[in-house]
């Protein structure tokens, strides 16, 4: 079991995974290492959120003035706009730097880790938990994932392009499950392996099903399927809506992430 130090850099590692893996999902993408910084560019322009991110990934702040020249030169070559991701417990002068540059905090996502596995807990017999294997089930998991993420101001149309090549998000280090309600595709997740621990991401509940325990039971699978698989500890960045729910769980937070966002002039 990780030390709270060493969980802590885990976690950073396995955001930077995550980052430059859901900037593959949609190509072309072109992703920079810059001087401990990483740059993701996808094939969508969308300026939030991973799909165009600068993260710094060494142990100490990347200099602020440095990273933020830099990526408004490379993301203005590239005709957009760009998410700059401040680790709380490390990146304080990028975070002042981004609110003296006039970039807005759009999240201060909770850093959240658990290191035991959540009690198991019965579904109800109209609930199913299925692995997405296949073509039919990746089409499911988008199109839930377009609809239950406009409540937090993701254009449908934008998720629906990210996933639109299953080919390159259905990997082995990569596992995602769809939970069904009488055989309806109600909620959703992802699983990232990497550096001995397990991220979860895209956790999303369509709005007709909400209220029903239904992100807390894909959460309990997917979290106990990590730790089934060997992961050390599961990890997770908390939208408004996923936060008491993780807490419930039994979810900790550890840091904080905030979101400071640049749009294209």
């Amino acid at each position: 079991m990780p030390s709270s130090a060493s969980l802590l850099k885990l976690m950073d590692l396995n955001l930077a995974e995550a980052n430059r893996e859901q900037a593959r999902f949609l190509t072309p993408c072109r992703n920079v290492e810059q001087s401990d910084v990483l740059y993701t560019a996808s094939g969508t322009r969308c300026p939030g959120g991973p799909f165009n991110s600068v993260l710094g990934i060494g142990d100490g702040c990347p200099d602020p003035d440095t990273t933020l020249a830099y990526a408004q030169s490379y993301y203005s070559e590239l005709a957009r706009g760009f998410t700059v991701y401040v680790r709380a417990h490390v990146d304080a002068a990028l975070g002042v730097a981004c609110e003296k540059a006039g970039l807005v905090r759009i999240s201060d996502s909770p850093g959240m880790a658990i290191r035991v596995r959540v009690p198991a807990s019965e579904l109800a017999p109209s609930v199913e938990l299925r692995e997405v294997t296949d073509d039919g089930a990746a089409a499911a998991f988008t199109e839930l994932l377009a609809v239950a993420y406009e409540s937090i101001g993701l254009s449908g149309d934008i998720t629906r392009k990210v996933f639109s090549m299953p080919a390159r998000w259905r990997k082995p280090h990569l596992r995602s499950f769809v939970l069904y309600d009488h055989d309806v595709p109600s909620a959703a997740a992802m699983l990232h392996f990497s550096h001995g621990i397990a991220g979860v991401y895209w956790v999303g509940t369509i709005p007709d099903a909400r209220g029903k325990g239904h992100a807390s039971a894909v959460t309990r699978h997917v979290t106990n399927g990590a730790f089934d698989a060997g992961a050390r500890a599961v990890v997770l960045q908390a939208t408004p809506f996923g936060e008491p729910v993780y807490r419930k769980l039994g979810y900790e937070e550890v840091t904080r992430y905030p979101w400071y966002l640049s749009r294209h002039r």
